[in-house]
């Protein structure tokens, strides 16, 4: 899908700049029985999904954020238009991505950005840097959720949180929607590698196996249900 995306783009498809130029991520709709959406309403609604993680994250003035899968470079110009004197750095699998996240970004508020070319699963950090590690709707495309754990807490400093968005089947639908993907190959010619074999039960294993402590679980499926429509 980013294959389409970035050709769109670069023909400068006026709806696609409007709605993915900057975020490729579902929408957060206070009132989900929202039936009309624009463009501009789905970028406003992919705004508020990250106002909603970064309030979650604990975010402020000064902090050090990595985001992690961090596409075309969205949350991190959300990020510096929102907060002064922080250290951002977006790590990415695709050089295409980064190419045009630095080509759009521009500091300010005394901020300072940084694009690096890694796989979320091997990060090249090898000690703490980060008071803060952002996860927006990537996680399902990473060859290893563990292995990303242990990468995160490695690169944060203690009491550092970890704050992810993903899509978590109810029950055992995961582990079916993943057997069907690798004998049918249902999903991957449009959305690549997925993995969808998580439940809340295992994610806190993940956690406690690695380090970290699970804090906080809301689930936002109601509120993201208008980005189907669109």
């Amino acid at each position: 899908y980013f294959d389409v995306l970035l050709e769109k783009l670069q023909q400068e498809d006026k709806t696609m700049q409007q709605a993915f130029g900057e975020h490729v991520h579902w929408g957060y709709w206070d009132n989900p029985r929202t039936t009309a959406i624009s463009p501009t309403e789905f970028h406003q609604a992919e705004e508020l999904m990250l106002r909603h993680m970064v309030e979650a994250a604990g975010i402020k003035n000064g902090s050090r954020v990595l985001d992690i899968g961090c596409g075309l470079g969205g949350t991190i110009k959300f990020l510096n238009e929102q907060f002064s004197n922080c250290e951002f750095v977006g790590v990415n699998i695709e050089e295409r991505q980064i190419a045009v996240a630095k080509k759009a970004m521009k500091t300010k508020n005394g901020n300072t950005i940084e694009f690096v070319h890694a796989d979320a699963c091997a990060l090249p950090f090898i000690e703490p840097k980060f008071d803060v590690v952002l996860c927006v709707e990537s996680i399902f495309h990473f060859s290893d959720r563990e292995s990303f754990f242990k990468g995160c807490r490695r690169s944060l400093f203690p009491g550092g949180r970890l704050t992810i968005s993903d899509f978590v089947p109810v029950q055992t639908a995961g582990s079916v929607i993943n057997f069907l993907e690798q004998t049918f190959g249902l999903i991957s010619p449009v959305y690549g590698e997925t993995r969808l074999d998580i439940s809340v039960p295992k994610y806190r294993r993940i956690a406690r196996t690695t380090g970290f402590t699970l804090t906080s679980i809301e689930d936002i499926t109601a509120h993201t249900l208008p980005t189907y429509g669109f």
